[in-house]
């Protein structure tokens, strides 16, 4: 593992295992209720807290897991800054539709892969 603290990768990646779980309940939340604007604001905050947490955390990881983690900044970079803009043009209400096109999709199978590397260092 290098210069890497097994700790503290433990610790970073147990809390973005738990935010990315919040995520998906939300998106859960917003494909079941219309695509509304108000479960797509708990998505916007919850993709933020894990953007933060990202930042902040990546260097602890080695290098191949440093790519997947700027592959999911990318995509929440590109969403947030889509998700702002709509925003702006279509004045939505908490139970508006709220849907726009984003060709940088979340990247499942890298994220899967950096969850099964925290596993694996969890169980040894």
């Amino acid at each position: 593992m290098g210069n890497h603290d097994p700790a503290k990768i433990i610790k970073f990646l147990g809390t973005l295992d738990f935010l990315l779980k919040r995520v998906e309940k939300a998106y859960q939340g917003y494909s079941a209720n219309g695509r509304s604007f108000l479960y797509a604001t708990v998505l916007r905050d919850g993709n933020e807290d894990v953007r933060s947490l990202l930042l902040e955390n990546a260097y602890l990881l080695p290098q191949q897991y440093q790519e997947t983690v700027l592959l999911l900044l990318h995509h929440i970079d590109v969403w947030a800054a889509l998700w702002d803009e709509n925003k702006k043009i279509q004045q939505p209400e908490l139970d508006s539709e709220f849907v726009f096109p984003n060709a940088v999709t979340f990247p499942r199978e890298e994220v899967a892969d950096l969850m099964k590397y925290y596993k694996k260092i969890l169980n040894t």
